[in-house]
């Protein structure tokens, strides 16, 4: 285990053989191996606010968010990407506050405020929403 913390602290390479001690082969290797960043990702995908492609950009899928049921139908925040801003930009510095936490609140507040609103929404044919 203390192997495998410098490692990751140090960002380094990391072979770990699995199994027992005895045996003469490891049942299992596990690779801990550090590359560039990839940035092909989201390939295809447009914001739907104003069809900016989303390729390249970090997002976080949500398995866990609440469901917010009107009569007829539901909304539930599933995504949220993270855009960079330019830095002579005035906004909140991401050191003082956790964006998923931020988004989270964000997207609660906004389900909760078009929740009277969803059979409108569906009927408009407005079933995929973005927030910017």
């Amino acid at each position: 285990m203390v192997s495998l913390h410098m490692a990751l602290r140090d960002m380094r390479d990391l072979t770990i053989e699995c199994g027992q001690i005895s045996a003469p082969e490891p049942e299992e290797v596990v690779i801990i191996q550090w590359t560039r960043d990839d940035k092909k990702f989201n390939i295809g995908v447009r914001s739907p606010i104003d069809g900016r492609s989303l390729e390249g950009v970090s997002n976080l899928r949500i398995h866990t968010s609440t469901d917010y049921a009107g009569e007829n139908y539901l909304i539930r925040w599933t995504e949220v990407f993270f855009l960079e801003v330019d830095e002579n930009s005035s906004g909140l510095h991401s050191e003082l506050v956790d964006p998923c936490r931020l988004a989270e609140t964000i997207a609660q507040s906004c389900c909760m405020a078009l929740t009277p609103y969803l059979d409108q929404l569906a009927e408009a044919e407005l079933t995929k929403l973005g927030l910017r």
